[in-house]
């Protein structure tokens, strides 16, 4: 229990955000370097659960900021339905 009263589980409440350091000859080698070195299960920009979103819901996610927009990016530019950089933000 802690001082505020609250019962903790064993769960840890906070999730740690890693960096990867990847360098390789390109910038696409080490992107996908890092993704796996990330240690998240994927290999490369693809991110399973997109497949199933429809287009407005991936325009909808770029606009969205997470630890994911760079795999929804992806998913958009595969589509194509990315927009213009400024147009994102």
């Amino acid at each position: 229990m802690t001082a505020t009263g609250i019962k903790l589980s064993g769960e840890s409440l906070m999730k740690a955000t890693g960096e990867v350091m990847a360098i390789a000859d390109t910038f696409e080698e080490s992107l996908l370097k890092a993704v796996r070195g990330a240690e998240i299960g994927l290999d490369s920009l693809d991110l399973p659960r997109l497949a199933s979103k429809s287009d407005e819901e991936i325009e909808q996610l770029l606009h969205t900021v997470t630890d994911e927009r760079l795999f929804v990016l992806y998913e958009a530019v595969k589509r194509g339905i990315a927009k213009a950089p400024q147009q994102i933000i």
